[in-house]
């Protein structure tokens, strides 16, 4: 006996079903979007990997509060970490351009 989803509710069904691959890709990206031009930009690739260091240390605690709180990883609890990164991501950068000048 096979069941079939079908509808407008199979679209959003359909965004749930790869939803680690897709974190997985949009982490990659975000992290490849931001490292290039901090490192163009700032002609430092030390200040590319802190603002990288920074992220990826921010993505790790926020899956470790949910392991420790148990909170299930679904769409809704992606909404937090996405917001999550672009908080560390903009603090980050805040932090570098107080201590760091572009070149000039």
């Amino acid at each position: 006996f096979e069941t079939f989803v079908y509808g407008f509710i199979f679209g959003f069904w359909g965004l749930y079903v790869n939803l680690r691959q897709n974190l997985a890709l949009l982490c990659g990206c975000i992290l490849v979007g931001i490292v290039i031009p901090i490192a163009i930009f700032h002609c430092s690739l030390n200040a590319a990997f802190l603002i990288a260091l920074c992220m990826i240390v921010g993505i790790f605690q926020v899956f470790g509060s949910f392991w420790v709180l148990g909170i299930n990883f679904n769409g809704y609890s992606l909404v937090p970490l996405v917001l999550s990164i672009a908080i560390v991501v903009q603090h980050s950068i805040f932090v570098l351009h107080s201590f760091h000048w572009p070149c000039e």
